[in-house]
């Protein structure tokens, strides 16, 4: 029985003068998986790649089980995905959207897709083009998920929108997944994968930087600050990235024997701190 919603082995993608190189991991079904990394650091390449857009120069990928290669009819099946500029037509009406999809989709989902545009408080007579950049999102987004896809991918899917408006998406998402389920969330919004992602992927100049669950990525990483001279005598060697401050220097470290040998007060880094640390804090 196949575990794992997605599984990527050793993906490399060459285009354009850029390399996607060597991807290499497995996502469990039921997980969410946040993609993050600076702007061109290759995940909506990443994205495509997985959606079957790009020819790989090397590896393979598989969703639910299925070969892009070899099941390339049941893999598509599996998936469906939105892209940061949307998938829908910006005149049409969500009362058409809404025909259009009954009528095109055995699986579509009419009475989640209704209730929800109800929820958000979405006219269905009203053309996108004439409603708010949240309002675009939120019925693209309902139209990936009311067509219950197994594996759901979304690019910057919270961009450009309000807090308010996150909190609801974000709370629809973790209500959409289940043990069958998968969801890949690539954002630059990395607070929102504080909260809800299970896995972090983080890609820098088309290589993975790292690749663990999120829980296991907060458990490891440790922010400390100490004052220049315990930097030169003890710590220097221990930072992973570290920046000078007035009081001496600050940045991560994985060494938590030797924090509790010290005592040293530490707080848990966010995602974004990690990513920060990991690519500009000056590194050993």
């Amino acid at each position: 029985m196949n575990n794992y919603g997605l599984k990527i082995n050793k993906l490399t993608v060459k285009l354009n003068g850029f390399t996607l190189n060597e991807i290499d991991f497995e996502l469990p079904k039921g997980t969410i998986l946040g993609i993050v990394g600076r702007n061109g650091a290759g995940k909506t390449t990443l994205i495509r790649s997985i959606c079957g857009l790009y020819e790989y120069q090397s590896g393979e990928v598989f969703v639910n089980g299925y070969s892009r290669f070899s099941q390339e009819k049941q893999y598509l099946s599996q998936m469906k995905v939105m892209e940061d500029d949307g998938i829908l037509n910006v005149f049409l009406k969500p009362k058409k959207i809404n025909k259009f999809l009954k009528k095109s989709f055995p699986e579509f989902d009419e009475q989640f897709f209704l209730e929800n545009l109800n929820n958000f408080g979405i006219n269905l007579k009203r053309r996108l083009h004439k409603m708010s950049k949240g309002e675009q999102k939120k019925i693209n987004i309902l139209t990936v998920m009311s067509l219950n896809p197994d594996v759901l991918i979304l690019d910057e899917p919270t961009a450009n929108i309000d807090p308010i408006s996150k909190r609801e998406v974000i709370s629809l998402l973790q209500d959409y997944l289940t043990e069958n389920k998968t969801i890949i969330y690539s954002s630059n919004q990395t607070e929102e994968l504080d909260k809800i992602a299970d896995y972090v992927l983080f890609l820098e100049n088309g290589n993975m930087l790292l690749y663990d669950t999120k829980d296991n990525l907060f458990d490891s990483h440790f922010i400390i600050a100490v004052t220049e001279k315990e930097f030169k005598e003890l710590w220097e060697k221990e930072f992973i990235g570290y920046q000078k401050n007035h009081f001496g220097y600050e940045g991560i470290v994985k060494n938590k024997n030797l924090i509790d040998k010290y005592n040293l007060t530490y707080k848990l880094p966010s995602i974004e701190e990690i990513m920060y640390y990991y690519v500009k804090g000056t590194r050993q």
